[in-house]
């Protein structure tokens, strides 16, 4: 067989490995389908859409673990179609990638579930982590966004409850998890880390945002991660 002397400078764009994509890209622009699918592919099964109508239909088919959304996709509307998606994938972490990242807008998406927010082409260098990070369930914004949420978040229960949350109220092994949740691990990371069941993770979970007046594990994030004077992490057991 005699190989051509002028190969196809165009490789196409498939990841090397099988299955349902774990990760899905929807935008529009070629630049950025291409740019995120070249820097995640060798990792993950990765999955593209460019309409809007396709997408609530392909991420209720295949519940990819992340979704990298692009705020210029006609038809997204912000926080009604996050809930939108949520409604079919409650599983699918939702990355928003916009150009000029707003400050109201990424508060809003947060609000209702976004795991993270950055440029749409951010630097290729840190769109794999973006992708792994998120996916393991941590939410990758700006500490600009970490103080505003957090302010809120706490200026609304005290407003409600006239209580500050004190994190020293938490037992020894509710701060082990609680840094641990501020540090990006998921439950099942944290169990095998503590030697412990995942479903005793999610007790003390919600043990600790009962004692604390928060809705989730962002604001127990958002709460270690602004206390200044956090002691040092017990060793695990």
């Amino acid at each position: 067989m005699v190989k051509s002397r002028h190969p196809s400078k165009i490789k196409p764009r498939v990841s090397i490995h099988e299955g349902p994509p774990t990760i899905l890209i929807a935008s529009r622009s070629r630049r950025v389908l291409r740019r995120w699918h070249q820097a995640v592919a060798d990792k993950f099964v990765v999955g593209e859409v460019k309409h809007w109508t396709v997408l609530s239909r392909r991420v209720a088919s295949v519940k990819p673990g992340v979704l990298l959304l692009d705020t210029a996709l006609p038809g997204y509307e912000g926080p009604p179609s996050l809930r939108a998606l949520q409604r079919v994938s409650r599983q699918t972490n939702i990355v928003l990638l916009t150009d000029a990242p707003d400050k109201e807008d990424a508060i809003a998406a947060l609000r209702v579930g976004a795991r993270g927010f950055c440029r749409r082409l951010v630097a290729r260098s840190l769109m794999l982590r973006v992708a792994e990070k998120v996916r393991e369930g941590e939410i990758w914004i700006t500490r600009t966004l970490v103080s505003r949420l957090l302010d809120e978040a706490m200026a609304t229960r005290r407003k409600s409850s006239g209580v500050r949350p004190d994190l020293q109220q938490l037992t020894r092994r509710e701060r082990q998890i609680a840094l641990l949740v501020s540090e990006g691990y998921a439950n099942r990371a944290i169990a095998s880390g503590l030697k412990t069941a995942e479903k005793t993770v999610k007790g003390h979970l919600t043990r600790m945002f009962r004692k604390l007046g928060i809705p989730n594990r962002l604001h127990l994030a958002l709460l270690v991660a602004r206390r200044r004077r956090w002691p040092e992490r017990p060793a695990t057991t």
